[in-house]
């Protein structure tokens, strides 16, 4: 039902009224744009820098270019530079009175050498052309912030573009970055990546975007990757914002196949109307009201449910004291062992690790897995998903089985309790330490109980 109730929007075709986003409009520009590969420097990449600004002075938007040597150091003794030629397109407030800020929105039309990069990330930017081009005709009546939309370069080659452009033209710190990405060609838009700040910002995206779509548990695995996008570069500056992209289809990642012909519309769809929601709802918005807290957050059932961490930290407090009072009247009604409990807690973290290293093994010692898991996603990978799920079950109730006949009787009950006390460690563990991630453990927990 969850699966059923989430499904991406209808993609519009170019027949769509002119005040609504259509992929179909948004595919005629990737089409020109994502011909062949266009990385930093080369012919085809000027082609494509040209295209742009030519359809955004044919719209009359203002536009500013940037044309600079731009340097990022990695690690000491390793620098990257490069020439890049930024694209920024301003959307200027049209209050009377002055500005309440600015917002910028960015995306990259650089590809890597080895791709056209209608994905990555010609849709971003064929989504920012079709959102300007619908609120520069049509803006909201109380437009009294500005947008800019930043069209990076070179953000394959090192984020030098957002670099650029962070250190040379934002004169004014913006209220929020908000950053389009993409790692495949399919699958719905999700907001990824937040800021510790910017959960006004999120809950303004729940209520604006009639398809929102997202879990911060991403943004609480992301942070340990080692991944970059052109936010990163903003992030690490201080600024706040969103990061959003859309992940299916990684096996044609950063290859031939990421191409116009092969991305699909309802995706454009979607992630064009996340920019151009946003967009909309950002110029006419109170950016001083919105609140400065860290969002927890999730989508399902077509919803969108957000909350700040300190609200999460207040649920996993609730759920654990409600933990603890059932297992309280367990034990005095002799329905479970405390020593049967303790056993069953060491049987299952031995049998869950056990299982692992034997499924990482077998995994390891397949010359025809362990080749195609590197690199990119393999093709017919999620039928490789549902065979690791299958060997660690296979392997966890094996394992599992040899130690049933010597159970006492009653050991299931405090089997359930100790499953109940482990994923209520995780909890506390996690809505203290890494709260984005903290509505993982705490929904299946509440509800077991």
């Amino acid at each position: 039902f969850a699966f059923r109730t989430s499904r991406l929007p209808e993609a519009k075709d170019i027949r769509a009224p002119a005040d609504e986003f259509s992929a179909g409009r948004a595919l005629e520009d990737l089409r020109v744009m994502a011909v062949s590969p266009h990385p930093l420097g080369s012919a085809e990449n000027i082609r494509v820098h040209d295209y742009i600004v030519r359809r955004l002075r044919s719209m009359g938007v203002e536009t500013r270019l940037q044309n600079t040597v731009s340097s990022r150091s990695y690690f000491p003794g390793i620098t990257v530079s490069g020439i890049v030629r930024n694209i920024a397109a301003r959307l200027p407030s049209r209050s009377a009175a002055p500005h309440h800020g600015s917002v910028v929105f960015v995306c990259h039309f650089d590809s890597v050498f080895h791709a056209p990069g209608a994905g990555d990330n010609g849709a971003s930017c064929a989504s920012f052309l079709e959102t300007i081009r619908i609120l520069h005709e049509k803006p909201p009546a109380e437009a009294r912030n500005e947008l800019i939309f930043l069209f990076s370069d070179g953000e394959e080659s090192g984020l030098l573009g957002a670099a650029a452009f962070m250190r040379s033209i934002l004169r004014e710190r913006p209220a929020y970055i908000l950053d389009f990405e993409a790692r495949g060609n399919q699958g719905p838009s999700a907001l990824f990546e937040t800021t510790r700040g910017a959960g006004g910002l999120v809950r303004l995206y729940g209520r604006e975007n009639p398809h929102p779509y997202g879990s911060s548990l991403s943004g609480a695995l992301y942070s340990f990757l080692p991944n970059d996008t052109d936010f990163t570069v903003f992030r690490k500056a201080g600024y706040e914002g969103l990061n959003f992209a859309f992940f299916h289809g990684l096996s044609d990642y950063h290859t031939m196949r990421d191409s116009a012909e092969n991305i699909s519309p309802q995706t454009i769809q979607h992630h064009g109307e996340n920019v151009y929601f946003l967009a909309r709802a950002l110029l006419s918005a109170d950016l001083n009201a919105l609140e400065k807290d860290e969002a927890v957050y999730f989508s399902a059932f077509g919803s969108f449910f957000a909350y700040s961490s300190q609200s999460a930290r207040l649920f996993a407090v609730l759920t654990i004291l409600s933990l603890f009072l059932i297992l309280a009247f367990a034990y005095s009604r002799r329905l479970v062992s405390g020593v049967d409990t303790v056993g069953a807690i060491a049987q299952i973290v031995f049998y869950v690790l056990l299982s692992a290293a034997a499924v990482f093994l077998l995994l390891k010692g397949s010359a025809f897995l362990s080749l195609r898991m590197r690199g990119n996603e393999p093709y017919g990978a999620s039928y490789i998903r549902i065979a690791v799920v299958l060997l660690c079950a296979a392997f966890l109730f094996g394992f599992r089985n040899l130690s049933a006949r010597r159970e006492r009787s009653g050991a299931v009950s405090s089997q359930f309790a100790a499953g109940l006390i482990l994923w209520g460690l995780f909890l506390v563990v996690v809505a203290f330490a890494l709260p984005g991630a903290s509505d993982f453990f705490q929904r299946p927990l509440f509800f077991a109980l």
